[in-house]
């Protein structure tokens, strides 16, 4: 009687049961998807606001231009946190996770109202429960990425742009979202770019002779906005508006090839694998059929995968904002392809089998993923340290180069000091020297390659004995990721370690 209830309820309210059901596994993430996925949602996104809530004179010295809106909500986040009495940096990850799950049901909610007005309520449904449920985004909501945060305002932009009748008022208000997401993540200008040009292709199309003013009131809401949220807070701390913004312009166009770089198809290969093949070839072939019916949208998204295909720098993380577009636009039109294809007509056996099969491949990895604990060594690692009179901190890295340590969960007064594997103890010597603290009192060893003569050569380079206090362990992903791939994924297990200094 109940679930005949419960089944009633949701056939009468397909929004609301998708939403409860995207809330439910984002929070099952917020509760077990702790540390962090990518560096830049811990050490830009977290660090540094951690930091200035901790001294504020962190942000009065600050040497070059920040990035200030986003940080200034995880700053107020932590700020008000802590005027709780809540200073445990666990405790605090908990609430961040959680407010940015609840944000991110925006996601769903714009998903489902853009589709319910292109294609009506079915395939509203089947985008609402695949927006809810794909199996990367619980991850990913949870995470303090500025490629997911930027999404839900550039998706309500995009909502408000297909309203029937609209007034020179919306699209206003148009610009003043798209200017929001952009102060977030400045590369969504390109989708602005290509809604200007399809609100171009719209006009000659209708023959609608409000082009210019509508252009006007858009592009007057969009300058507004990011006059308020960068140009005046950059005048104001730099002397110049829109400092961040041009200091990263020029950053980005010199520095395009200093990181992950790769082919021009790197990302279509990452959407195909990302929607689960054969299916993901079934959505993108499904997203190019809309070209026409729904460029207003299909145009934007191209527009800025493009931009991306082509500049060097291919981050996995860059694409996320296309990711929602692309599902809308692809579930859309397959769906549209299949319900007139004479051939799929006769094929709804293989149709339904596809389908089970991305669904079960989706739920194993839904599953892993809303309950892996990401990067667990480095930030039980820290936590274990924190609160624990830390002079300083070694970290001995082993063959599998540089890694980076989450101070937020640690401390902002110890100095860590990062060994490689070819390292040089003298110089290494003289700098904790210069430094005129006290002597590191821990170390963190990775990688059991040759780990005994590691821990040997260690004392002898510098003079200390190491007693052994405990072993961290990587969760069930990272402890795959690195199986997979060891020097792509440095998630091994952490051995910490008292150093002792001897007396000469």
């Amino acid at each position: 009687m109940m679930l005949k209830k419960i089944k009633i309820f949701l056939s009468n309210n397909p929004l609301l049961g998708i939403t409860l059901i995207a809330l439910i596994i984002r929070l099952v993430a917020v509760v077990f998807s702790k540390g962090y996925g990518m560096h830049d949602d811990q050490f830009i996104a977290v660090e540094f606001p951690q930091e200035v809530v901790n001294n504020y004179l962190v942000w009065e010295k600050a040497g070059s231009p920040q990035q200030i809106i986003y940080p200034s909500v995880q700053y107020f986040t932590f700020y008000s946190l802590e005027s709780v009495g809540i200073y445990d940096p666990q405790t605090k990850m908990f609430f961040v996770r959680l407010f940015h799950a609840l944000y991110s049901l925006l996601i769903v909610y714009f998903g489902y109202k853009i589709t319910l007005r292109f294609a009506g309520v079915q395939t509203a449904n089947k985008v609402g429960i695949i927006l809810a449920l794909f199996w990367i985004l619980p991850f990913l909501s949870v995470r303090n990425l500025v490629e997911i945060v930027c999404i839900p305002p550039l998706m309500a932009g995009f909502y408000l742009s297909i309203k029937e009748n609209k007034k020179l008022l919306h699209y206003f208000f148009i610009g003043c979202l798209f200017a929001v997401s952009f102060s977030i993540r400045l590369q969504v200008a390109m989708f602005m770019a290509g809604f200007g040009i399809s609100l171009i292709i719209e006009a000659i199309i209708k023959k609608d002779n409000k082009i210019v003013l509508n252009l006007f009131y858009l592009f007057f809401g969009f300058v507004i906005t990011v006059f308020l949220l960068l140009g005046i807070p950059d005048w104001i701390k730099w002397g110049k508006p829109f400092a961040y913004f041009i200091d990263y312009v020029k950053y980005n166009a010199s520095h395009g090839y200093d990181y992950v770089v790769g082919p021009w198809y790197n990302y279509i290969l990452l959407i195909i694998g990302l929607l689960i093949p054969p299916i993901s070839f079934f959505l993108i072939f499904g997203f190019f059929r809309t070209w026409k019916k729904y460029y207003i949208i299909f145009l934007p998204t191209l527009l800025f995968f493009i931009f991306h295909s082509y500049f060097p720098n291919k981050q996995e993380r860059f694409i996320i904002p296309a990711l929602p577009f692309i599902i809308i636009l692809g579930v859309t039109g397959w769906k549209n392809y299949v319900e007139n294809s004479k051939f799929w007509s006769n094929k709804k056996r293989l149709l339904k089998g596809l389908r089970i099969w991305f669904w079960l491949i989706n739920s194993v990895l839904l599953i892993l993923f809303s309950t892996s604990y990401s990067k667990r060594t480095r930030v039980e690692t820290m936590t274990y340290l924190h609160n624990r009179n830390v002079n300083g901190l070694f970290v001995v890295c082993g063959r599998f180069g540089h890694i980076l340590m989450p101070r937020y969960y640690m401390n902002y007064d110890s100095p860590i000091y990062t060994l490689l594997e070819n390292y040089n103890s003298d110089s290494l010597k003289t700098v904790i020297n210069n430094a005129g603290t006290k002597y590191p009192n821990y170390a963190v060893f990775f990688d059991d390659y040759n780990f005994n003569a590691r821990l040997t050569n260690f004392e002898k380079d510098f003079g200390v004995s190491l007693r052994y206090v405990q072993q961290i362990s990587p969760g069930l992903l990272d402890d795959l990721l690195f199986k997979l791939n060891p020097k792509g994924n440095k998630n091994q297990t952490a051995y910490i370690f008292n150093v002792i200094k001897k007396q000469l």
